[in-house]
């Protein structure tokens, strides 16, 4: 007879899309492990936590320090250290300590999470826990050439060739969309996945070495802003280059006007780049703060200006401390780091004797400095080779100490600087340099276990015993302790407007409706959600607007404002698809799956062979027990687009779980010969996996392990 197991993985739903900035991280390497439960925290104190990296001469991780061997200081006042524990992804390192008393535990500001407090007393044996490394790679495509971009992937793949532990949990963003959706394990399906990344896009680059060149982005927008010392430096420049383009009628003022529609052209879209690149970084900052302990997000870029942009620099450098991230940076320009002479096309760009000007500095390089020294991470710089770099960064991310202290004066908000020191001779640390003075919250709370999933249109996720009903209606009217962010949030309202592009707001609508969805962006939803509100009731605002406003409203929790605001926008804009998914979740988030339920039957209906709504119905209906009509509804699109492997793997879904019901409903009957009953729908779902398989998706090993399940004797 045929064992009887669950499919245990999860419908999926194109429209959940790749996972892009304001997406939580969904993991496949299982929950923590027992050692990595996050901990009850109580209220006796607010207590900071501190991760702290220390290495030897020889960058080793030295590992037998007690409290006597740091000082903190906070705002240049020295702190009592009330807490240390020592945290390791290397069994060794842990089996080697002691396990030292625990001590009273205090609730952590948000300064990080304690995890179980170790010792008290200054001298006394540190305590070890044992924690697998979340690293997560960062190809920062706008601001990457090509010769820097392959030595960035070479490295990478590299170390997840023979650098990465098993236990590592990884993830690769590029583009602003994290490969196969998740941070995992599995490391070949990682390298499988970065044969898909594409290079960066070289057009900007391409614009200034045109001429008149313009030497880097610092440039351009010093002449934008009217610099007319940087300006006149261009001008003659390309006067040196191309001397009868300023011997012509007018001289050099034909050359100007070039140079000066061009600076403004680069500066736009290097400002356009720029808040992309930290939009990424403060998704990534907020996201990771799903997962307990320290995380490193290696970032590869070769810096960028951010000029107007460093107060959002600075908010995500706070929320990193926050979130207990470290950003390590690697300037992937190796060697060759004078703007004038580097490899931006794989072909170098000579310079001239027009190049009259000296590079005293590396505008583009600060943002990479700052970032990494601001949240306890490595600068990497001068390197042709960035594979021991990333070994470096690995290193720090798999040992460090938890340092608890409770700060003198109170938690008011403001922002705090921190300094860590070891008084050990020879020996370098490196920590955060600071925190906002945040209080925890006052009554006893229990962290859940980070599944990181966030609704997708709809969730998607299949019981992993067979449906006999409605999926359970969870809690309404309670606001997230981590706001919750909608996937592809930034991508649908830019494809809104493009599609909506309203035109009628006054200036003061238009920038209170920006600066909305900035503060959305940066993560701060309350900011956002006053001025998108703001916005929409002067009654001039564009659809994109009050369709932001329901991203804010959901973020927050409030799934009855988000459900009425999106449901103006699909009554002013039904041609929009994705506003049908967004409204299905926030009824789904209420407990009104009937109305989530009618809501993609329209969508399904308006698009009969688009994928999407007919995945996210078949989803639908699987999650209410509707087992034969999602069937029907995977087999239409299987046969619509046969080259849509999602339909297939969720058609295989849906027949192994009605395959699962009728054996438990022959089991519980006592039936004879129960191993007949289902066998066509066994060998549907095997049939259809098989074709998943064969077009190929990044859902192979749950397809695979589900086709053993099935075929089991």
């Amino acid at each position: 007879m045929s064992k009887v197991q669950s499919p245990a993985s999860a419908f999926v739903l194109r429209s959940s899309g790749p996972w892009v900035l304001g997406a939580l991280i969904a993991l496949a390497a299982g929950h923590p492990t027992a050692a990595q439960q996050a901990p009850t925290f109580r209220t006796a104190a607010n207590v900071i936590a501190v991760e702290a990296s220390v290495y030897d001469k020889n960058s080793q991780p030295v590992t037998d320090l007690t409290a006597a061997d740091f000082q903190i200081f906070e705002d240049g006042q020295p702190q009592a250290i009330q807490t240390i524990y020592l945290v390791s992804s290397d069994p060794n390192v842990v089996r080697a300590g002691s396990a030292g008393s625990v001590g009273s535990a205090g609730s952590v500001g948000s300064g990080g999470s304690a995890g179980s407090w170790g010792s008290w007393g200054s001298g006394a044996p540190v305590r070890r826990e044992f924690r697998s490394r979340v690293l997560v790679f960062v190809f920062d495509q706008a601001h990457l050439s090509a010769d820097g971009y392959k030595r960035s992937v070479a490295a990478v793949q590299s170390f997840l060739k023979d650098g990465a532990a098993s236990a590592d949990l990884i993830g690769i963003v590029s583009g602003g969309t994290m490969l196969n959706n998740k941070i995992e394990t599995d490391k070949a399906a990682l390298l499988k996945a970065m044969e898909t990344m594409r290079g960066p896009n070289m057009a900007r680059f391409n614009d200034m070495r045109a001429w008149p060149r313009i030497i880097d982005e610092a440039e351009a927008t010093a002449i934008a802003r009217g610099d007319r010392e940087t300006t006149a430096r261009v001008v003659q420049r390309g006067c040196g280059e191309r001397p009868e383009e300023c011997q012509q009628l007018g001289g050099d003022e034909p050359v100007r006007q070039q140079v000066e529609a061009k600076a403004r052209l680069i500066a736009s879209e290097a400002q356009r780049d720029a808040r992309l690149s930290l939009a990424i970084m403060q998704t990534l900052a907020g996201s990771l703060g799903r997962l307990p302990g320290s995380k490193s997000v290696v970032v590869f870029s070769e810096g960028f200006f951010t000029g107007e942009l460093n107060e959002r620099m600075k908010d995500v450098v706070t929320l990193a401390a926050r979130n207990n991230v470290r950003f390590s940076t690697m300037d992937a320009r190796g060697l060759s780091r004078d703007p004038r002479t580097q490899n931006f096309m794989n072909d170098q760009p000579l310079s001239t004797a027009g190049d009259l000007s000296a590079i005293t500095s590396d505008a583009g390089a600060d943002v990479l400095s700052s970032l990494a020294i601001d949240t306890g991470g490595e600068v990497m710089m001068n390197r042709n080779d960035l594979r021991p770099a990333i070994d470096i960064v690995a290193r720090a991310a798999g040992t460090y100490y938890v340092l608890g202290y409770a700060p003198a004066k109170a938690l008011d908000g403001s922002y705090r600087n921190i300094t860590v020191k070891v008084t050990r001779p020879g020996l370098t640390v490196r920590a955060r340099k600071g925190y906002v003075a945040v209080a925890a919250p006052s009554t006893s709370v229990v962290p859940a276990a980070p599944t990181g999933v966030v609704p997708s249109a709809p969730t998607g996720v299949v019981p992993t015993t067979p449906p006999t009903g409605a999926a359970p209606t969870p809690p309404t009217g309670v606001v997230p302790s981590v706001p919750r962010f909608r996937p592809n949030s930034d991508r649908n309202v830019a494809s809104l407007t493009k599609v909506a592009p309203g035109g009628g707001e006054t200036p003061d609508v238009k920038a209170l409706a920006d600066a909305g969805w900035d503060a959305y962006a940066l993560g701060d939803v309350a900011v956002a959600r006053e001025k998108l509100s703001a916005a929409v009731a002067t009654g001039k605002a564009a659809p994109w607007v009050s369709y932001a406003l329901g991203f804010a409203d959901f973020a927050l929790g409030q799934y009855e404002a988000a459900a009425n605001t999106w449901t103006v926008v699909r009554t002013a804009v039904p041609e929009f698809m994705p506003v049908y998914f967004d409204l299905a979740d926030a009824y789904i988030s209420l407990g009104r799956s009937t109305d989530a339920l009618a809501i993609l039957r329209d969508a399904a209906r308006r698009w009969p062979v688009e994928p999407e709504p007919q995945n996210a119905l078949g989803t639908m209906l699987v999650k209410r027990g509707a087992l034969d009509e999602a069937i029907d509804i995977f087999k239409s699109i299987t046969v619509a687009k046969p080259a849509d492997s999602l339909g297939f793997f969720n058609l295989g879904r849906a027949y192994h779980l009605r395959y699962l019901r009728l054996q438990q409903n022959v089991a519980t009957a006592r039936l004879p010969s129960p191993s007949a009953v289902g066998e066509d729908d066994r060998k549907h779902a095997i049939a259809a996996y098989t074709h998943y398989l064969t077009l190929g998706g990044p859902f192979e090993k749950e397809a695979k392990s589900a086709i053993a399940a099935l075929d089991w004797k």
